[in-house]
Order: C-alpha cells, then sequence, then structure tokens
C-alpha cells in the first residue's frame, strides 16, 4: 500500500492498493460510518429509461459513501464496502457498493483516527515489499500450490492427476509429466525471483526439487 496524501486535520488519507494483502489491511482498518471516496461506474438512469422501464449505461464517476458494511473476497481478491451515497454526480442517499482492487485510490475519511489504525496503516505500508513465497506440497500423484498471504495461506491449486474423470486421462500419468503439470502451474501462479518452498513425505520433494 502506498499513502499518496494524508490531511490529519480534516481526517482523510488516500491511499493505493499494491497487492491483494492491502484488501485484508483496508478490511481492518475502516469501519461503519467512515467515508470513503473513490472513482467507480454507477448506470446513468435518465426519465426516459424510467419510463421505459430500461437500464443506463453505466458511468465512470467519482462517489463518496458512508459505510454500512465490508466484504473482503479472498478468493476474487476484492474489497467490496457497502454504503450510502452521500456526494457525487447522482442518486445522493441511494445505496451503491465499491469494488475495490489490485491499483485502485480511495480517500478514507474518518471523524478520528485511532491509534491502532494508524498502526494498522503503517504496517501495510511497510510490508508491502515483502516478497510473496509460494509452496508445493507433495506426495505421489498429489499436490498443493498456496501463498503465503499476510492473512494466511491461500489455496491456489490441487493437482491429483490419477483421479479419473473428464479432466484427466484414463491411464496413469508419469511421474515426470506429473512434475511438468506442477511447473506449468506454478509459471502460471509465480513471478520470477519470487522464493518457492517445497514440502512433503517421503523423496518425493527430492525429486522434485532435482
Amino acid at each position: 500500500m502506498k499513502i499518496l496524501h494524508q490531511d490529519t486535520r480534516e481526517g482523510k488519507i488516500k491511499v493505493r492498493i499494491d497487492n491483494m494483502d492491502d484488501l485484508w489491511h483496508l478490511k481492518n482498518i475502516i469501519n461503519p460510518d467512515d467515508v470513503v471516496s473513490a472513482v467507480t461506474y454507477r448506470r446513468e438512469e435518465t426519465q426516459r429509461d424510467k419510463i421505459r422501464s430500461e437500464r443506463g449505461e453505466k458511468k465512470r464517476m467519482r462517489l463518496d459513501i458512508e459505510v454500512e458494511k465490508m466484504e473482503f473476497h479472498e478468493f476474487s481478491d476484492r474489497l467490496r464496502i457497502l454504503g450510502v451515497i452521500i456526494d457525487g454526480p447522482q442518486d445522493l442517499g441511494s445505496y451503491h457498493t465499491l469494488n475495490l482492487t489490485d491499483r485502485d485510490e480511495l480517500t478514507i475519511i474518518k471523524d478520528e483516527w485511532k491509534k491502532h489504525e494508524l498502526d494498522r496503516l503503517k504496517e501495510a505500508v511497510e510490508r508491502s515489499e515483502e516478497p510473496i513465497i509460494t509452496f508445493v506440497a507433495l506426495e505421489e500423484n498429489d499436490a498443493v500450490i498456496a501463498i503465503m498471504r499476510q492473512y494466511g495461506l491461500k489455496e491456489m491449486a490441487h493437482l491429483a492427476p490419477n483421479i479419473g474423470g473428464k479432466m484427466y486421462d484414463s491411464e496413469k500419468m508419469s511421474r515426470e509429466d506429473f512434475f511438468e503439470m506442477i511447473i506449468e502451474k506454478l509459471k502460471m501462479i509465480m513471478d520470477p525471483g519470487e522464493p518457492l518452498v517445497i514440502l512433503g513425505p517421503g523423496f518425493t520433494k527430492e525429486d522434485f526439487f532435482e
């Protein structure tokens, strides 16, 4: 996370989301009754649309909403913030949901920033440069790939090619082909230079490492 602007007198702090862990931090920083300002999309509904029961085209706009509740969706890498629109070009007093994800910017406005909230914000900024660690836990014909997030482990893939079914051939896959399957999946998940931890019972992990 990066702090783009801070005005303690007005209780405003503008931040940029740099990774998915920032969404988890924001979930623990933003509270009900806080105000969040962000660029979003909302349907622009004209009077004719209302008469014809048609839905207008979504327009890009900045809205300020008074927060009522939040949902952190770790599997979709998204933070949903629901609240009432208190400032913006349209629909004041109506409900709107901000869907925040990587690279989004938002301004958080509080009547008073508590020390633990500022500490949490500082932690998010400091830890944003930490590398993402990927884990491969494997044994014969079974592997799980997970990444370490600041809120815990997130499973990215479970590979078990010899269980049968439509996804796999009925013939047993060779160990070499299974290892290659794992490597191809890792290429999709990891960036070059990130650390990888290989673990599991027996000698399968050593063979995979080789």
